[in-house]
């Protein structure tokens, strides 16, 4: 499996490229390529709920852990300056 793809995407990608070993002819690069591109967009959206979840997706990935309080979740929100986080209870965050 490509190593730029994710666990999921490695999950979704396994059986075409097992399609195209069979194939053969050029269809395994064919489709690590196809796997490339498709998998390197990236949806931009600003609603709330996904820059919730980037937000959040950010604190795990520096804290490295996969789990976290939610008061230390709320205090985390309230400290960044371009979000609309800073009056956020957690009963809130759940509401997203």
């Amino acid at each position: 499996m490509p190593e730029f793809l994710d666990d999921r995407a490695q999950d979704t990608w396994e059986p075409l490229l097992a399609v195209a070993q069979v194939a053969g002819d050029g269809w395994p690069e064919r489709l690590v390529r196809a796997a490339e591109v498709l998998n390197s967009v990236r949806v931009e959206d600003d609603t709330p709920g996904v820059q919730l979840l980037a937000d959040l997706e950010e604190l795990f990935g520096k804290r490295g852990v996969d789990r976290i309080l939610s008061v230390d979740m709320i205090e985390y929100l309230k400290t960044l300056e371009d979000r609309p986080w800073k009056p956020i209870t957690a009963r809130q965050v759940a509401g997203f």
